[in-house]
């Protein structure tokens, strides 16, 4: 009986924390009009460029959701490279 409670109670935990963390994610509905400025990590590499002495001048792209995370892979990539 004691182990039925247990689980219980972890499954309830683990519902409520679920449904709590959307309490916390933010609002980006905002992102279909407003376009953000440019990201730490883009000035980042703008800089770096600019110190190794070429001119790239990087620019917002708007992609979809899944292409997300193949790009920030490449770029983790490139920022590692030096």
């Amino acid at each position: 009986m004691k182990l039925f409670a247990r689980i219980t109670g972890l499954i309830l935990l683990l519902v409520t924390v679920d449904i709590g963390r959307y309490c916390f994610i933010p609002d980006i509905e905002a992102l279909k009009d407003f376009n953000p400025e440019k990201t730490a990590l883009m000035r980042y590499c703008e800089k770096r460029s600019i110190d190794a002495g070429q001119k790239k001048v990087l620019t917002l792209r708007r992609v979809s959701l899944t292409n997300i995370f193949a790009i920030s892979s490449t770029c983790c990539t490139d920022i590692g490279r030096q």
